[in-house]
């Protein structure tokens, strides 16, 4: 777990965690937060997430980077796409820990069950897990289909044997189906919850929309896609939406 230079001033105690989704992890998964100097008055902490793959575990690295290291103000949840999962189960099993949740592009999918678009990403990602239960299909295969359901850019001509999409393609087979994770969306309407989408994908907006409806507010920073947090203007949204919290 990679940990962000010593807090200053009144935000002394309080930190920022940052959770990443499924592909880079710990600092490097935020290039932009962690080389903003504004932010290092937080506590900024990134946790790494590389060998953790039950639900679980992930939400136990969670707890430990808010508690961890007697900061025992709590912190703020700053989480990507998959890593949204573990950030609100560690802000439901650890009430009074976690003082605002930022999800950025969230693959909380068991929120807005029964939308059209959810069912349809459930309906090609529920293929992708059958076949990883398959021996026969490869692990730079299953990455190619896995980015493939996605959506993901270039899918169709990328190389399986390439080393990172096989390492994909373990953590794929290894891994839960998001929608399949149990998550307290409750927790929406008790913990100070901003939720961030590029305005790309009627995916993550239906997922938006359904968060919405249980207590959080929504941004659009749009011209990055999926990476939100690579636009220039999230680190200010984060630390208004810190700010607000913490008054």
């Amino acid at each position: 777990m990679s940990v962000g230079a010593p807090g200053m001033g009144h935000h002394r105690g309080v930190h920022a965690v940052f959770v990443p989704g499924s592909g880079r992890s710990g600092a490097p998964a935020w290039p932009v937060q962690a080389a903003a100097v504004d932010l290092r008055r937080w506590h900024c902490r990134f946790v790494d997430l590389t060998g953790l793959v039950t639900p679980d575990e992930q939400r136990d690295a969670v707890v430990a980077a808010l508690v961890g290291e007697g900061h025992g103000a709590g912190g703020h949840l700053v989480a990507h796409a998959a890593g949204a999962v573990a950030a609100l189960r560690a802000a439901a099993h650890g009430p009074g820990t976690v003082r605002s949740l930022a999800l950025l592009e969230p693959a909380v999918f068991s929120a807005a069950r029964g939308g059209p678009h959810v069912e349809a990403y459930v309906a090609a990602m529920s293929a992708v897990f059958a076949a990883a239960k398959d021996p026969r299909v490869r692990d730079g295969g299953l990455a190619v289909r896995y980015l493939s359901a996605l959506g993901a850019p270039g899918a169709a001509i990328a190389d399986p044997g390439d080393p990172s999409l096989r390492s994909l393609g373990r953590r794929v087979r290894r891994s839960t189906p998001p929608w399949e994770v149990p998550v307290d969306i409750g927790v929406l309407a008790r913990v100070p919850t901003l939720v961030v989408t590029g305005g790309w994908s009627p995916l993550y907006e239906e997922v938006a929309a359904a968060m919405a409806g249980a207590g959080a507010s929504t941004r659009v920073l749009p011209g990055y896609g999926h990476r939100v947090q690579d636009h220039p203007g999230l680190n200010a949204a984060l630390q208004e939406h810190w700010s607000a919290a913490e008054r």
